[in-house]
Protein backbone atom coordinates (compact mmCIF):
# COMPACT_ATOMS: atom_id res chain seq x y z
CA UNK A 1 0.00 0.00 0.00
CA UNK A 2 2.83 2.37 0.88
CA UNK A 3 4.59 1.54 -2.37
CA UNK A 4 1.44 2.42 -4.36
CA UNK A 5 1.13 5.74 -2.52
CA UNK A 6 4.76 6.56 -3.27
CA UNK A 7 4.24 5.71 -6.93
CA UNK A 8 1.10 7.83 -7.07
CA UNK A 9 2.86 10.75 -5.37
CA UNK A 10 5.77 10.41 -7.80
CA UNK A 11 3.44 10.47 -10.82
CA UNK A 12 1.52 13.47 -9.53
CA UNK A 13 4.78 15.30 -8.78
CA UNK A 14 6.08 14.64 -12.30
CA UNK A 15 2.81 15.89 -13.78
CA UNK A 16 2.87 19.08 -11.71
CA UNK A 17 6.51 19.80 -12.56
CA UNK A 18 5.85 19.14 -16.26
CA UNK A 19 2.87 21.49 -16.31
CA UNK A 20 4.85 24.15 -14.44
CA UNK A 21 7.68 23.93 -16.98
CA UNK A 22 5.14 24.17 -19.81
CA UNK A 23 3.43 27.24 -18.37
CA UNK A 24 6.74 28.93 -17.56
CA UNK A 25 8.03 28.33 -21.08
CA UNK A 26 5.02 29.96 -22.77
CA UNK A 27 4.48 32.73 -20.19
CA UNK A 28 2.65 35.60 -21.93
CA UNK A 29 2.09 33.70 -25.16
CA UNK A 30 -0.56 31.50 -23.56
CA UNK A 31 -3.31 34.14 -23.68
CA UNK A 32 -2.35 35.02 -27.24
CA UNK A 33 -2.60 31.36 -28.23
CA UNK A 34 -5.96 30.95 -26.53
CA UNK A 35 -7.24 34.04 -28.34
CA UNK A 36 -6.54 32.28 -31.66
CA UNK A 37 -8.78 29.42 -30.61
CA UNK A 38 -11.80 31.68 -30.89
CA UNK A 39 -11.28 31.91 -34.66
CA UNK A 40 -11.08 28.12 -35.17
CA UNK A 41 -14.12 26.45 -36.71
CA UNK A 42 -15.21 23.80 -34.22
CA UNK A 43 -17.02 21.41 -36.60
CA UNK A 44 -13.98 20.27 -38.64
CA UNK A 45 -12.02 19.94 -35.40
CA UNK A 46 -14.69 17.70 -33.85
CA UNK A 47 -14.95 15.61 -37.01
CA UNK A 48 -11.17 15.09 -37.05
CA UNK A 49 -11.23 14.16 -33.36
CA UNK A 50 -13.99 11.61 -33.88
CA UNK A 51 -12.37 10.17 -37.00
CA UNK A 52 -9.14 9.56 -35.11
CA UNK A 53 -11.03 7.37 -32.64
CA UNK A 54 -12.86 5.59 -35.47
CA UNK A 55 -9.54 4.86 -37.17
CA UNK A 56 -8.30 3.38 -33.90
CA UNK A 57 -11.29 1.03 -33.95
CA UNK A 58 -10.35 -0.12 -37.45
CA UNK A 59 -6.76 -0.93 -36.50
CA UNK A 60 -8.02 -2.58 -33.32
CA UNK A 61 -10.02 -5.01 -35.45
CA UNK A 62 -6.94 -5.57 -37.63
CA UNK A 63 -4.67 -6.46 -34.70
CA UNK A 64 -7.48 -8.65 -33.32
CA UNK A 65 -7.48 -10.66 -36.53
CA UNK A 66 -3.71 -11.06 -36.42
CA UNK A 67 -3.78 -12.02 -32.75
CA UNK A 68 -6.55 -14.58 -33.26
CA UNK A 69 -4.46 -16.26 -35.97
CA UNK A 70 -1.68 -16.56 -33.37
CA UNK A 71 -4.14 -18.04 -30.85
CA UNK A 72 -4.34 -14.94 -28.67
CA UNK A 73 -7.84 -13.78 -27.86
CA UNK A 74 -8.19 -10.37 -26.22
CA UNK A 75 -11.44 -8.41 -25.88
CA UNK A 76 -12.00 -5.50 -28.26
CA UNK A 77 -11.77 -2.84 -25.56
CA UNK A 78 -8.49 -4.26 -24.22
CA UNK A 79 -6.98 -4.12 -27.73
CA UNK A 80 -8.34 -0.58 -28.15
CA UNK A 81 -6.77 0.40 -24.84
CA UNK A 82 -3.44 -1.09 -25.95
CA UNK A 83 -3.58 0.99 -29.14
CA UNK A 84 -4.12 4.11 -27.05
CA UNK A 85 -1.10 3.21 -24.91
CA UNK A 86 1.01 2.59 -28.00
CA UNK A 87 0.02 5.98 -29.43
CA UNK A 88 1.09 7.62 -26.18
CA UNK A 89 4.49 5.94 -26.30
CA UNK A 90 4.91 6.76 -29.99
CA UNK A 91 4.33 10.43 -29.19
CA UNK A 92 6.61 10.71 -26.20
CA UNK A 93 9.49 8.35 -26.96
CA UNK A 94 12.15 9.44 -29.44
CA UNK A 95 11.84 6.37 -31.68
CA UNK A 96 8.91 5.20 -33.76
CA UNK A 97 8.88 1.73 -32.23
CA UNK A 98 8.27 2.70 -28.60
CA UNK A 99 4.55 2.09 -28.93
CA UNK A 100 5.11 -1.27 -30.58
CA UNK A 101 7.36 -2.37 -27.73
CA UNK A 102 4.77 -1.34 -25.17
CA UNK A 103 1.98 -3.03 -27.13
CA UNK A 104 3.95 -6.27 -27.47
CA UNK A 105 4.82 -6.21 -23.77
CA UNK A 106 1.22 -5.78 -22.64
CA UNK A 107 -0.11 -8.39 -25.08
CA UNK A 108 2.54 -10.85 -23.86
CA UNK A 109 1.65 -10.02 -20.28
CA UNK A 110 -2.05 -10.62 -20.96
CA UNK A 111 -1.64 -13.79 -23.00
CA UNK A 112 1.55 -15.37 -21.69
CA UNK A 113 2.73 -15.95 -25.27
CA UNK A 114 5.81 -13.79 -25.77
CA UNK A 115 6.90 -14.86 -29.24
CA UNK A 116 3.38 -14.82 -30.67
CA UNK A 117 2.82 -11.35 -29.21
CA UNK A 118 6.00 -9.92 -30.70
CA UNK A 119 5.44 -11.47 -34.12
CA UNK A 120 1.83 -10.26 -34.18
CA UNK A 121 2.87 -6.70 -33.44
CA UNK A 122 5.66 -6.86 -36.02
CA UNK A 123 3.27 -8.26 -38.63
CA UNK A 124 0.80 -5.48 -37.85
CA UNK A 125 3.62 -2.95 -38.17
CA UNK A 126 4.59 -4.20 -41.63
Amino acid sequence: MLKKLKTLFFRVAISIVSLAILFLSVRGELTEGLAHLRTVAINPLLIAFLLSFVSLAVVTVRIGTILSIQGIHLPFWRRYYLWMISLFFNLFLPSAVGGDIAKAYYIAKDSGKKMASVTSVLLDRF
